[in-house]
């Protein structure tokens, strides 16, 4: 199998300017550049440039897998916009972490993954990014789902006699419904949907959304001079304006947190619940199959001697591979009922019948012999 790579840069706050989209061009002769993307793929090769450095300096979002197992997803933001206090707990070295680069801080979410799942790329003419990058917004709101989600998976796979009894950070509110970006997000990073639902059970519901009511009275407390300050800095083109302005409004609109507190249950205690919910769902599945089963086998016994004849007429209708694998597909289905029925004896009988009556029929016989009908 041949590598494979891919890249992608989303601009979220601004626009590239021409000149910028040439540079970017300029990176890469297997890049494609638009005035709010780019990507590149490799096969056989592999990026020259520091993604970090690309994204600090031109974008707002990157992600890239390979497949071998890598997948990273990394966030922009202007210093001063983070609450890093906040966000210091949900982080796990090489996993989850926040770093600076130049006047950014770049927050990067890492998997290793041996067999990598790509079911969760989807068709979306967009890119891959574009189902992620609404989690940005999120997390400048305080919404920190995805960070507590990146917490939960890595500290899942850490080394379960050294950190099992890691306590978990704040648990945010909404754990139980999550949005369509969250669920991308635990798809891509492979995070257990037990484990998730393990621990949403200690997640409160998600309050409602700041009113534009709210909004227009938290701009109005603001001063002549700050404003003055926002548009001439938005009339200058400096990128990251609104963002400035929405996070100050929210520290201005900041109702008390509705996150239950961490540190009241463990990594350990965590896996453990997930493995119950998985065993209680595996139990049902279970449960549900072998009523659909015994439906299906009840039918069956309805036309029981006519899945006999269509047997006989399938064997009766020439030596064709698909004759016998139609004739033994339903001999398999008749054994299963007459173990339903105890009628195994009757079956037996009647199963020799027909070996006796075509026994110069190899393939057909072997057929039998592999299915366990001999």
């Amino acid at each position: 199998m041949s590598e494979y790579q891919y890249y992608e840069w989303q601009a979220i706050d601004r626009r590239l300017s021409e000149a910028e989209q040439a540079a970017v061009d300029g990176l890469s002769s297997h890049i494609d550049v638009t005035a709010s993307q780019a990507v590149v793929t490799y096969e056989w090769s592999d990026f020259k440039h520091d993604p970090r450095q690309v994204l600090a300096r031109y974008f707002d979002a990157f992600l890239y897998f390979a497949n071998w197992g890598t997948r990273r997803l990394m966030f922009r933001f202007p210093k001063g916009l983070l609450d890093e206090e906040a966000l210091a707990p949900y982080l796990i070295a090489d996993v989850v972490e926040l770093s600076t680069e130049g006047t950014s801080h770049i927050l990067e979410f890492t998997l290793e993954e041996e067999e990598p799942d790509w079911d969760w790329m989807g068709d979306d003419e967009d890119g891959a990014l574009s189902g992620l990058v609404g989690l940005r917004n999120d997390i400048l709101e305080g919404d920190y789902r995805c960070l507590y989600l990146a917490w939960l998976g890595a500290a899942a796979l850490q080394d379960p006699d050294e950190d099992a009894a890691l306590e978990e950070p704040a648990i945010p509110a909404g754990l139980r419904k999550l949005t369509p970006a969250l669920k991308r997000f635990a798809q891509f990073f492979a995070i257990d949907a037990h484990l998730i639902q393990s621990a949403a059970t200690a997640s409160p519901d998600r309050a409602a959304g700041v009113t534009d009511a709210a909004l227009r009275r938290a701009i109005g407390r603001l001063s002549r001079d700050e404003c003055d300050d926002f548009l001439l800095r938005l009339a200058q083109g400096e990128s990251g304006v609104g963002l400035s302005l929405r996070h100050k409004l929210q520290r201005d609109l900041k109702q008390p947190s509705h996150s239950a507190p961490g540190g009241q249950r463990t990594v350990a205690e965590l896996v453990e619940a997930a493995e119950k919910l998985k065993q209680v769902e595996a139990e049902r599945k279970a449960k549900e199959a072998e009523k659909r089963r015994i439906a299906e086998l009840e039918k069956l016994a309805r036309r029981e001697e006519q899945a006999w004849q269509e047997v006989e007429a399938w064997l009766a209708a020439g030596h064709t591979a698909k004759n016998y694998d139609q004739a033994v597909a339903q001999l398999k289905q008749l054994r299963e009922l007459a173990e339903y029925q105890k009628t195994r004896t009757e079956f037996n009988r009647r199963l020799r019948q027909l070996r006796a009556q075509y026994k110069t029929r190899t393939s057909f016989v072997q057929r039998l012999e592999k299915a366990g009908l001999a």
